[in-house]
């Protein structure tokens, strides 16, 4: 089954992966020796934090949006959201909750666990600090740390930050936005057991 946040996160035609840095594993903080920009250059060059509702929807620890958590059962999560308003191959949720299963959604019971938990640009929790759909993605790294993963793309006008991904949390968040300005705003923000990047 493929990985929900990898379908909708594809960038657009136009861009050019300039492949993923293992922020784990990479020399961040000294000057490239070529004069390539760092992955601690292009995190610090991120446009300034700004972030959305205090409301604690989003549970990081728990990898939860408004109480629908990674590996709750369709019937757990029913039970917290109600009836889906969509069942396609994910659930959708019209507040901008959508929920993949192990199990296809025409074999979907009430058992089945969920292994995608995202939002998308009609979620407008937060976590208690501010972080979610909307935030910009510098308020990620200041509030966590370097990504382990990151994914720049070159959109012909420099580099962008597509995906962040922290492994320990599950969470996978992303910028969809990569033809206009730098707005490094989080469009997509989801916990996946076994997230990738792209």
């Amino acid at each position: 089954m493929l990985d929900i946040l990898f379908l909708l996160a594809c960038p657009p035609a136009n861009t050019k992966d300039t492949g993923t840095v293992d922020g784990t594993s990479s020399d961040d903080t000294a000057p490239a020796a070529d004069g390539e920009l760092t992955e601690a250059d292009l995190l610090a060059m991120l446009p300034p934090c700004e972030r959305v509702a205090t409301d604690g929807a989003i549970d990081l620890d728990g990898s939860c949006l408004s109480g629908a958590c990674l590996g709750m059962t369709y019937g757990e999560i029913k039970a917290v959201l109600g009836e889906p308003d969509n069942l396609s191959v994910w659930a959708f949720w019209e507040e901008g909750i959508i929920i993949e299963f192990v199990d296809p959604i025409d074999e979907l019971t009430d058992e089945s666990r969920s292994n995608a938990v995202s939002a998308n640009s009609d979620y407008a929790g937060g976590t208690s600090t501010g972080l979610g759909i909307g935030a910009t993605m510098s308020c990620f790294v200041e509030d966590l740390g370097t990504p382990d993963v990151a994914t720049f793309y070159d959109v012909g006008f420099g580099l962008r930050l597509l995906q962040a991904q922290w492994v320990d949390l599950n969470l996978l968040v992303t910028d969809l936005d990569l033809t206009g300005a730098n707005d490094a705003v989080v469009d997509l923000l989801g916990f996946e057991k076994y997230a990738l990047s792209i």
